[in-house]
Order: C-alpha cells, then sequence, then structure tokens
C-alpha cells in the first residue's frame, strides 16, 4: 500500500483538516485442502480516502471527527465445521472486501492528563456457512460503539492509560456473534527515577457480554470489530499517549479509524481493514 496525506491549517490554527488517500493492492492465492490445485486467485487494488477535521474550542479543548475506507484480506474458508463436516469449498479464500468507520468526539489534552469521548460507526461484510455448507459472504456487520479513554502521570514516574467501550454489534438486525457488549482496558507504566532509558509495563483489561452462535455447531461467525487510527494533527509526536487502550483499531484528527484487523476492532477494543 501507499499513502499520501495532507494537513490544512485554518482559523488561526483552530481549525485542522487531514486529507488524504490510500491505494492498497491484495494479491491471494489459495489452494484446495485435499488435492492441492488452486481454488482462487485474486489481485484487487482499491484507492480510498481519509478525511480528519479538528476543531480548537480551547487550546486543550477539541471537537474532531474523522472518516476512512480501506481494503481487507478476504477470509479463508474452513476445511470443516464444528460437527467435522466438511465444508464444500474449504481452502478457498474470499474476495477482498472494502470497509468503512466514521467517528465524531471531543478531547481534552492537558499538560499531565488527557482524555477523550467518541461514538463511533463502523460497516465491514461478515462471512459464514449457507445452508449448502458453503462458506461464502452472507452478511454485512454494522458495529456502533461509545468510547472514553483517559491518560494521564499518576506519579513523575508512573503513566496510566485507560478505557472503556460499550459496543452494540448488528448483523440484520441480530446481535452480531462473538462481538464483546463491554471492553475496558488498563495500561500502567512505570520508569524508575534513575533509569529512564528503562521502562516496566503491565496491561490489565477485560470484556462481558457478546452473543454465542444460536444457530449450533458449525455456523458461527466469530467477528470482532477493529479500528485504525490515523496522526493526530493537533499533536504531532503524541501517539504514545494516545495509543488505543480498547483494541477496536487506528483513525484520523484525534483518533482511529477501521483497522484491517475493527482489530479497531481489540479489549480488545479500531481496521477499515477493521
Amino acid at each position: 500500500s501507499v499513502a499520501l496525506s495532507d494537513q490544512l491549517s485554518m482559523l488561526e490554527e483552530r481549525l485542522l483538516v487531514t486529507l488524504g488517500a490510500r491505494y492498497q493492492n491484495i494479491q491471494d492465492k489459495s489452494y484446495d485442502y485435499g488435492g492441492g490445485p488452486r481454488n482462487a486467485n485474486y489481485d484487487d487494488s482499491a484507492l480510498t480516502p481519509t478525511l480528519g477535521v479538528l476543531y480548537k474550542l480551547r487550546p486543550s479543548i477539541s471537537l474532531y471527527a474523522n472518516y476512512i475506507e480501506g481494503l481487507q484480506k478476504g477470509q479463508v474458508a474452513p476445511d470443516t465445521d464444528n460437527n467435522n463436516n466438511s465444508v464444500v469449498n474449504g481452502g478457498e479464500a474470499l474476495e477482498p472486501y472494502e470497509t468503512q468507520q466514521t467517528e465524531i468526539g471531543v478531547k481534552y489534552d492537558g499538560d499531565n492528563i488527557g482524555g477523550s469521548l467518541s461514538v463511533y460507526r463502523s460497516e465491514k461484510p461478515i462471512a459464514g456457512l449457507n445452508a449448502a455448507n458453503v462458506y461464502e459472504v452472507i452478511d454485512d456487520q454494522e458495529n456502533t460503539g461509545v468510547e472514553l479513554m483517559a491518560y494521564g502521570n499518576a506519579t513523575r514516574n508512573l503513566t496510566v492509560l485507560g478505557g472503556v467501550s460499550f459496543l452494540d454489534a448488528d448483523v440484520d438486525g441480530n446481535d452480531a456473534i462473538g462481538s464483546p457488549d463491554t471492553q475496558a482496558n488498563l495500561n500502567l507504566e512505570y520508569r524508575p527515577r534513575d533509569l529512564h532509558q528503562l521502562a516496566v509495563r503491565g496491561r490489565s483489561q477485560r470484556a462481558e457480554g457478546g452473543q454465542l452462535d444460536p444457530s449450533g455447531p458449525g455456523r458461527a461467525l466469530p467477528d470482532r470489530p477493529r479500528r485504525q487510527q490515523v496522526p493526530d494533527p493537533a499533536r504531532p509526536g503524541g501517539e504514545r499517549h494516545r495509543r488505543r487502550l480498547l483494541g477496536l483499531r487506528r483513525r484520523l484528527p484525534g483518533r482511529r479509524l477501521p483497522d484491517h484487523r475493527c482489530t479497531a476492532h481489540r479489549a480488545g477494543v479500531r481496521h477499515p481493514g477493521l
């Protein structure tokens, strides 16, 4: 992939606009599990946009919005289902697909403490087994969520980053399988007073809720939203403090976007790639 972006500054640098585009090419060859003949050969490309807008209400408080699209490698059909029945197209790689994500939010960035509150929505195709036991794209998954994130220096040597995300993952009016309703994450980083080049890190995460497969073994569609992120135009070099804590992604001005792996999707809390 090749990406190009530019940042525009207006209104005495209170309004920042990031415009970008990304060219992606995915070549994917798959072979039959049994005899070895090639059963899929994809060579797909896409030019996808990236847009981010950030407005500084005050030097430390900003409103932001972003939109991103991406090209994602197709999933590979399993050899058997959960009942050990053969999948008709086992081993076949599905065609690459495009994903998209939109996000709006507000963030605070002080000297020693900061945080953000955002609402996001992402969409991507999902694959599963149909009635004939063929693995294929069967629907679209829409993820809508709210995320609260905060970071700060608890002491001179201890940095704390944490967040919680509430997710509604929907597939054709039903809860998506395998996507937690709530995800939380806490990260600690300690740097000894006399050894500033040494960092000791700890991480704890928790996920709750999520729909189990209602249709029985062999029909599960496990998928977890992910996002991706784009550099914060208001704070170059500040990425370490706003690393995604909640696993879902990567994004734009002020945050992230659909991830090539929504890995955002991650409490797993966002690529398109979702």
